[in-house]
């Protein structure tokens, strides 16, 4: 579960832009998780929480917030998310591609490393490898409240 090690990053995030405002306290945060990143929210939320104990910011309310990651295709100027081509982009990765996780079941290589999507998807109108990514992939801590 990598869950933990971005959890983590978020809450050095956090702590460094705390301490770059006169080390106030924080008391919630957002956090948007892009679909391609195939994190569980629910897992992020659990470890967001742990890691903010053990790092001495217990109390913080986190949103976790599913994104729909999103593609624009530089060539035709189609526009697409991530659910709508699932199916055939798991679909388009070899077996020995695949990754174990822990539990011995197998993740796609953009659960890890999301920036791996274009290696093979492309774009559902026109077959281009010439697109951008619109929205979130992975993760992005959007929003921090402070205490004032």
């Amino acid at each position: 579960m990598h869950e933990w090690n971005l959890a983590s990053g978020v809450i050095s995030s956090l702590l460094a832009y705390a301490k770059s405002r006169g080390d106030v306290k924080v008391v919630s945060a957002t956090v948007r998780i892009g679909t391609l990143s195939m994190v569980d929210p629910q897992v992020m939320e659990e470890a967001l929480t742990a890691i903010s104990k053990e790092a001495g910011i217990g109390g913080v309310e986190f949103r976790v917030e599913r994104a729909k990651t999103r593609f624009s295709c530089r060539r035709c100027g189609a526009e697409w998310t991530f659910d709508d081509v699932e199916k055939d982009f798991r679909a388009s990765i070899p077996d020995d591609l695949m990754i174990s996780d822990e539990s011995g079941e197998k993740d796609l290589p953009t659960h890890y490393f999301p920036e791996l999507i274009h290696a093979w998807m492309k774009c559902p109108e026109c077959g281009s490898k010439d697109y951008r990514t619109t929205d979130v992939s992975g993760v992005l801590l959007e929003k921090v409240e402070l205490e004032e």
